[in-house]
């Protein structure tokens, strides 16, 4: 059939003379009603036309008007489709009225233009049929009229459906809208550009702004530099078709609270992603945060120490806090690697975003990628739902990966191939996720030498050695036992609720800097703290370590003399519970605090190693 397209958009026009000709047409188009009038009234073999509303010259109604008068009349049945972006029951009548067979919105839906050409063709096949064998015109009209009236029903059907879709869709609007605007949750709506178009009163009154200096903003135009780079980060994520949840600790009212957002894509009917939503909520008061004393954001990290050895590495942590790459951490057991790795974390521009930290040596082998990766609803026999594991529990932040070299070989790899990509998928997933978090790794293992015994990758070593930060042991800077000292018990002091921070005798300090400390600075804690419960809060004399003194000078005899002595007036249960206390604190001392080794030498598993840890309260 030969069939005019007439539309003043070149893009629709194409659009519609590619379908039409797939199908095996002759297409005609033009730009406007003018030439559309021209071309139907001078060209009879035209029997079907399209017709754009809104076009220069002769507008599409007005085209269809005149086929209205002109054709229908005489025996030449031009079938007409009104063709607009305004999709209302209104303009459907109106078009109807024009003289139009029938309408399609625009968007024009390829499949259902399909099915309309070929209702026309088979309609004006009807036409010609009738025509064919005789049938008279007033007949004709007739069979018309009944296909205008069942054309009419189903017009009637459809505004009928529109209705019926309207009250919905304005009964969503309204349900939507009392949700957003009651809820204590944070909500926000963000273009594709990263405009704010929806913020909820909750969200407002935590910012302290009304919706004139939110709305048509960018998240630079209301928060601080190092905020909105971190979170336009996350949104560029989240525009990119992928979902986010993450913590970040920002300042309200004055105060630093942690939050904690959910941000996904807002997609079309076609799937593109036009913008993003987040929901989100204070959760300050369930997450525990980290803390120490000497952890300061500004103002050099080495000035307060006096030996060599500490002011390197502290000045290496600078470096490390500066850069985005990964950091592993190298020394003894003891010697502070995780306050290290949480110093560079709040030292680094990803301060405001969460600190992970993840013990390897503690995960069981079996659970140690659920644990790491997480894992989805039915991954495994007790997985009734969906679970983030450590790895996306850092997204934004910090995350420590502590005596990385306990990992298992088929671990390592996993590890290996998350740290080349950025991304994972879950247990039982099938969907990557992309976690963008500092990874720092720490171990007291010599990792040559665990790749020479084959128990450690070459590959994921090779990987993990970008910046590496050698800790020094205590015993190579025993010159800054006094701010170590002062800082223990500060800490101490504030935890128990006393005024001040008691001090100490120089002949303590003195005893205490000739010790060789093979358990470093957890050790140094360890002491420091039973002699501020032997002193009774009070200043720290010789008197309150000389059992101490007496254990480093006799370490096999420590643990029966020091229960013995804890002992003398407890009734047996008490004196064992005390022994067997005793016996524990010990192999881990002569260990390292290395889980493996203490059991080793008490003679029991890691595992029932592990709970007497938890009775004991010794697990940290």
């Amino acid at each position: 059939m030969k069939i005019l397209i007439a539309d003043d958009d070149a893009v629709s026009r194409l659009l519609l003379e590619e379908v039409l000709s797939e199908m095996g047409h002759e297409v005609i188009s033009v730009g406007d009603g003018d030439r559309a009038w021209e071309a139907l009234s001078t060209d009879p073999d035209l029997r079907m036309v399209l017709l754009d509303w809104m076009m220069p010259g002769k507008t599409g109604i007005e085209v269809a008007q005149e086929v209205k008068k002109h054709f229908h009349r005489n025996e030449r049945y031009v079938y007409v489709i009104m063709v607009s972006q305004r999709d209302s029951t209104v303009d459907l009548v109106e078009a109807m009225d024009a003289g139009a067979d029938d309408y399609i919105p625009k968007p024009v839906d390829v499949s259902e233009l399909k099915v309309r050409i070929i209702s026309g063709i088979r309609l004006l096949d009807f036409h010609n049929r009738l025509r064919a064998a005789g049938i008279r015109q007033e007949e004709i009209n007739e069979e018309l009229r009944t296909a205008h009236d069942e054309l009419e029903d189903r017009v009637e059907r459809r505004t009928a459906e529109l209705a019926e879709a309207n009250r919905r869709l304005r009964l969503s609007e309204e349900t939507f809208r009392a949700i957003f605007e009651s809820a204590e949750d944070w909500m926000f709506v963000k273009d594709a550009k990263g405009r704010f178009t929806h913020v909820n009163p909750a969200l407002l009154k935590s910012l302290g702004l009304d919706h004139k200096q939110v709305i048509g903003k960018t998240q630079k135009k209301i928060s601080e530099p190092d905020e909105a780079e971190a979170l336009g980060e996350v949104d560029s994520r989240v525009l990119a078709g992928h979902t986010v949840k993450h913590q970040y600790t920002t300042v309200v009212e004055g105060r630093p609270i942690v939050a904690e957002f959910v941000r996904a894509p807002l997609r079309d009917a076609a799937e593109n992603v036009i913008g993003l939503c987040g929901i989100g909520r204070d959760v300050t008061d369930r997450v525990r945060q980290l803390s120490h004393p000497d952890i300061r954001t500004t103002g050099p990290l080495s000035e307060r120490y006096t030996s060599l050895a500490i002011r390197r590495t502290l000045d290496q942590i600078e470096l490390a806090a500066a850069s985005n790459s990964i950091v592993l951490l190298l020394g003894e057991s003891g010697v502070g690697k995780d306050f290290l790795a949480r110093l560079i974390h709040e030292r680094s521009r990803r301060a405001k975003g969460p600190f992970t930290a993840v013990n390897c040596a503690a995960l069981p082998s079996e659970l140690a990628e659920a644990e790491l990766f997480g894992y989805e609803a039915g991954a495994f026999t007790g997985a009734t739902g969906r679970t983030r594991g450590f790895l996306e529990l850092a997204e934004g932040g910090t995350l420590l990966l502590n005596e990385v070299g306990e990992l298992t070989l088929p671990m390592q790899a996993k590890l290996l191939t998350f740290l080349d990509s950025r991304a994972f998928t879950r247990v039982g997933g099938r969907s990557p996720i992309v976690v963008n978090a500092k990874i720092l790794a720490a171990t007291n293992r010599d990792l040559k030498e665990e790749v020479d015994e084959g128990r450690f990758r070459k590959d994921l070593l090779y990987r993990l050695d970008v910046f590496t930060v050698h800790v020094p042991p205590l015993r190579d800077r025993i010159e800054d036992l006094p701010v170590l000292v002062e800082d223990i018990l500060e800490d101490m002091a504030r935890s128990l609720g006393l005024p001040q921070a008691p001090g100490v005798y120089d002949s303590v300090m003195a005893q205490l800097a000739q010790y060789d400390w093979p358990g470093n600075i957890r050790e140094l804690r360890n002491i420091l703290e039973r002699a501020l419960i032997l002193s009774k809060g009070g200043k720290i004399g010789p008197d309150h370590i000389d059992v101490l003194a007496a254990e480093r000078k006799h370490p096999e005899e420590t643990g029966v003399q020091l229960a013995a002595h804890a002992c003398e007036s407890l009734i047996l249960d008490e004196a064992i519970t005390n022994l067997r206390q005793s016996f524990v604190t010990e192999a881990l001392r002569r260990s390292g605090n290395n889980v493996k080794r203490a059991a080793e030498f008490l003679g029991i598993g890691r595992n029932t190693l592990y709970e007497y840890m938890r009775t004991f309260g010794l697990r940290d």
